[in-house]
This record gives structure tokens, sequence and C-alpha cells, in this order.
């Protein structure tokens, strides 16, 4: 018996989706990727993947898949050099209003680490605040950490 998706749980897969295929085309436009890898990735969020998982699957079984592979794909694009996804980023923000480092949970254990620090201690960690300050700065509810992150920057810069 085919299954379907809720409208929170198709909004999800949908959003999931568009941004990996947007992750994976920069990738290929960058990179000497071979065509075959493309497309298998395109395939795992193509709609008939989808319709053969939701038939032998639950639909929260097949998100949860979904989210792995979002997590995959973008550890995968944050192994980029900085200038590659820094433009990365760029395009995302565009497109979705966040990026790589929104959902990167190594960059928040790595940003949780230097405000329990409460100090910048080097060039990366510097680049790498700048980066998610940039990535959250529109964000409401982040109104106290941009500020401590702010502080930290101001405490670098002396």
């Amino acid at each position: 018996m085919e299954k379907k998706l809720n409208e929170k749980q198709e909004l999800e897969a949908t959003f999931i989706k568009d941004w990996c295929l947007t992750v994976i085309d920069f990738i290929h436009s960058k990179f000497n990727v071979d065509k075959s890898f493309t497309e298998i990735h395109k395939d795992a969020f193509s709609e008939e993947t989808k319709q053969r998982y939701l038939k032998e699957l639950s639909p929260s079984i097949y998100l949860k898949g979904l989210r792995m592979a979002f997590n995959d794909t973008n550890e995968m694009a944050m192994d980029g050099s900085p200038v590659v996804q820094e433009e990365l980023n760029k395009l995302l923000r565009e497109k979705f209003g966040k990026d790589l480092i929104t959902y990167s949970k190594k960059v928040q254990k790595k940003i949780n680490k230097i405000k329990e620090v409460g100090k910048i201690s080097n060039e990366d960690e510097y680049r790498l605040i700048i980066s998610y300050i940039d990535s959250i700065h529109q964000d409401g509810s982040k109104g106290d950490e941009l500020k401590l992150l702010d502080s930290l920057l101001l405490n670098w810069d002396k």
C-alpha cells in the first residue's frame, strides 16, 4: 500500500530536494565530477525514488533518509575551499535565505566552542565567525548571539 506524506512532511521533503539538487548542481558545475556521480545523487531525490520508498516504508522513515542525505550533501559541500563555499553559500542565501553554515553540525560545534572559550584564537575561527554572522544576521531570534559574536570580533581586532 502506497503511503502519502502529510502537508508538513511534503514541504520538508520538497525543501530538502530543492536544496540538495542546488548543491549537487553547483558542485557539478565547479568540479570535474563524473556525470554518473551527479545522476546517482539526483536520482535519490526523484519522484520515482520517493514513490518506491513510500510504497515500502512509512513517511517518517522516508523523511529520516532524506534528512540523512541532506546532512551528507551539506558536509560534502563543506569540504570545498573557503572561496567555493562562500560562492555556494551566496547562491543558497539568495535562493533559500540560509546557507551551509546554518545547517552544519560541525560548524555549530565549532561556534559553540568559541563562544564557551569566550575568544577567537586564530584566523580560521575569525573567518568562521564572520561567515556564521552573515548566515544568521537576518534571524531576529539570534540577536543575543549576534551581540556576543560581535564582541568576540571586536576583541579579536584589538
